[in-house]
């Protein structure tokens, strides 16, 4: 998995070229996107997410078929 620390690191490097841009982030609960650290990162940059459920079926389009 991918440690809250390696997360944060990745980012840093790409959210202010995403934010460039009109974008929704999306997370899906998973254990690095709900840390607190993570959280407390986002908060601070004032950067509102969307969460779904982990495997959540209506943002995977072959559930749809």
């Amino acid at each position: 998995g991918v440690s809250v620390h390696r997360y944060i690191k990745v980012l840093k490097e790409y959210i202010p070229t995403i934010l460039e841009t009109d974008t929704f982030f999306i997370y899906n609960n998973t254990q690095v996107h709900i840390a607190i650290l993570v959280q407390e990162w986002f908060a601070k940059r004032d950067i509102n997410v969307m969460d779904y459920p982990p495997f959540s079926p209506d943002i995977n389009p072959i559930e749809n078929l």
